[in-house]
């Protein structure tokens, strides 16, 4: 996590955004290299397969900096991913020029960057081995305790967990169909750990499926 006079510094940067619920931030392929700085709202990162999929990578928000390898890159290697707002988004455009004039006048600010990238790229191949290792079930589980420790919105009338993500994209998420995902929630359902909502998905008993993920 930056400084709070390193973070003071990157916010102070660029111009003010915001992004309605649907709007493409960036798109694959595109030649920008500005990075986006998320203040509030969640947004969604994913690739186009040759086959037409578009497997989610990740959600960012709050705090979190998209685009900085476009920044950081050699120019003309283009977005490696599209990103699109999932709520509505307040952010910080800030320019490849700038931010790469921050990184060198802010060692420290460079390391935390550098120790984030690490890290999403340790999770992509946890996920990787995932994949291979684990049943439908099971990937489902440890994605919903991750999303809702991460991007749940408590229910105000009783101690569920709202995960504000449908089945289509939280397939996209384990590598999976959107079917497998609707049986294996059926199943979750069944033993009184989630429920389908009209908004996604509610853990109703967060500490069994913690449990159920292992």
């Amino acid at each position: 996590m930056l400084g709070d006079d390193d973070r003071r510094d990157l916010l102070e940067l660029g111009r003010p955004r915001r992004y309605p619920r649907g709007r493409v931030i960036f798109a694959e392929g595109d030649q920008s290299d500005h990075v986006v700085v998320v203040t509030e709202g969640t947004v969604k990162v994913f690739c186009t397969t040759a086959d037409g999929r578009e497997p989610l990578l990740a959600l960012r928000g709050p705090g979190d900096t998209i685009g900085e390898l476009a920044a950081i890159d050699e120019p003309g290697g283009g977005r490696g991913a599209t990103v699109v707002a999932v709520s509505a988004v307040v952010a910080r455009e800030i320019g490849g020029r700038q931010f790469r004039a921050y990184l060198e006048s802010h060692p420290g600010a460079a390391m935390v960057m550098l120790r984030t990238l690490t890290a999403r790229l340790r999770g992509a191949d946890r996920r990787r081995v995932e994949f291979g290792g684990y049943d439908t079930v099971h990937r489902l589980s440890r994605l919903l305790v991750e999303l809702a420790d991460e991007h749940g919105v408590p229910d105000p009338s009783s101690t569920a967990v709202e995960v504000p993500f449908s089945q289509h994209e939280l397939a996209a998420m384990i590598g999976s169909s959107r079917e497998s995902v609707s049986r294996a929630l059926v199943g979750l359902r069944d033993h009184g750990l989630v429920e389908s909502r009209r908004r996604g998905v509610a853990l109703l008993d967060v500490a069994g499926m913690r449990r159920r993920a292992g």
